[in-house]
């Protein structure tokens, strides 16, 4: 069993680094990956996120997160009212 979670902990963080690497060769690109203003809401008591749009990258939502006060628990993400996925906010997660 814990084998199996430091598997999923090296496999989140080495596509947590491609997403990475991925947004900076767009920006190299020209391609603008800000995130406007209200591009989501953040709900604490429920642990949910609402997009408006499915194209947001994982550390942006967990920093959108941090930013509205959220603690280091487990976050449902939804658009359109569908789950489209689960983050888990970490201390490297948290706004310094």
């Amino acid at each position: 069993m814990a084998e199996d979670r430091r598997e999923f902990k090296a496999l989140f963080e080495r596509l947590q680094r491609l997403e990475t690497r991925l947004v900076a060769g767009f920006e190299e690109l020209g391609v603008c990956v800000t995130s406007p203003e209200g591009w989501c809401k953040v709900d604490n008591k429920g642990h949910c996120v609402y997009l408006r749009g499915p194209s947001r990258s994982i550390r942006s939502i967990q920093l959108a997160i941090a930013q509205a006060g959220g603690d280091r628990e487990f976050y449902t993400i939804l658009f359109e009212d569908e789950v489209i996925a689960t983050v888990r906010m970490s201390e490297k997660s948290q706004l310094t």
